[in-house]
């Protein structure tokens, strides 16, 4: 049977064999590739119950399509989890009740929480300003209704600085139920204050620096609505 096992592989099965025939254990099992091949088996080792002497029964399964699919999700996880790790944008993963499972360097970066100080709470407690709590609320309902939220806000860092971000909001299904969200921030900040520059720069005109007639025009429609 020994024969079987890759080098170094087949000491341990056999000592587990022996084991149960000696009685030192009630069963033993494990997995295995047999040698320059890529199948895979799983050996089970337990005692045979009836007839007269004591023997033990030696079960080979043949495990290749699990054990393929098995790696196929942990290569899908390591890709993933390098996505995480290395998106430019902020992202945080949540659990069902709203509380930070893991964040991503961005998101440290970006809003001065390392991942040990972010996980375990919720966006309220670390970065959500008063002003914003409303909102945050109408997110959230809105992720575990099932869809997605995109949208522009406004958060704050560790330090109390308010930021303009843009925010995506996604559920995560497992088995049609929901088992946790993203939420993916990118800061606009210094894309809204060129905005309203160029809104000032819009309503004035550059010889007076006096407000121009586009200025009055938009009051006046502002008024009537």
């Amino acid at each position: 049977i020994c024969s079987h096992f890759k080098p170094g592989e087949g000491k341990s099965i056999c000592d587990g064999i022996k084991e149960v025939i000696l009685k030192e254990i009630n069963s033993f099992m494990n997995d295995y590739q047999i040698d320059t091949t890529n199948l895979w088996c799983r050996i089970k080792v337990t005692p045979f119950i009836g007839g007269g002497d004591y023997s033990v029964v030696i079960m080979h399964e043949d495990i290749t399509k699990e054990k393929e699919i098995e790696e196929e999700m942990n290569r899908n996880r390591a890709l993933f989890q390098q996505l995480f790790d290395k998106s430019p944008e902020s992202i945080a993963l949540l659990d069902v009740n709203g509380k930070i499972v893991n964040i991503n360097k961005s998101f440290e970066t970006l809003f001065g929480y390392s991942a040990e100080e972010a996980v375990n709470k919720t966006f309220y407690q670390i970065i959500v300003p008063e002003s914003e709590k409303s909102d945050e609320a109408k997110i959230f309902e809105t992720v575990f209704a099932g869809e997605t939220f995109k949208g522009e806000t406004i958060r704050k860092t560790k330090e109390g600085t308010e930021i303009f971000v843009d925010v995506i909001g996604y559920p995560i299904f497992v088995n049609n139920a929901i088992s946790g969200a993203f939420a993916i921030y990118e800061n606009i900040t210094e894309r809204k204050s060129e905005e309203d520059k160029i809104r000032f720069l819009s309503f004035q005109d550059q010889l007076t620096k006096l407000y121009n007639r586009r200025y009055f025009d938009n009051k006046k429609a502002g008024d009537r609505n």
